[in-house]
């Protein structure tokens, strides 16, 4: 029985324009993917995916030019195990 989260890794903002930015990420087993995100410090949206991977990109759209961003990855794997970044990443697309 799988009792442990997979591990989240490798965070990176790989491109990002005035109004979009990719997310990148790893986990050491097959996990889904979603990122709470926002401006000002609020979490007030989300993108997700109940793929299973271990190499996770989303592509957030319809930024706000000049916008400066907040985020944070969760992936859940095949036995329900929940993991966060907890650490928050900034990015603007200035």
């Amino acid at each position: 029985m799988d009792i442990f989260s997979p591990a989240i890794t490798d965070i990176t903002v790989a491109e990002v324009s005035a109004t979009r930015a990719l997310i990148q990420w790893r986990t050491d087993e097959e996990a889904t993917s979603r990122i709470d995100y926002g401006e000002n410090g609020l979490y007030l949206q989300y993108l997700e995916s109940d793929e299973f991977t271990t190499e996770h990109a989303m592509e957030l759209t319809n930024l706000t030019p000049g916008g400066d961003y907040r985020f944070r990855v969760r992936s859940r794997d095949l036995a329900g195990n929940l993991a966060d970044s907890w650490n928050t990443v900034y990015f603007s697309n200035n």
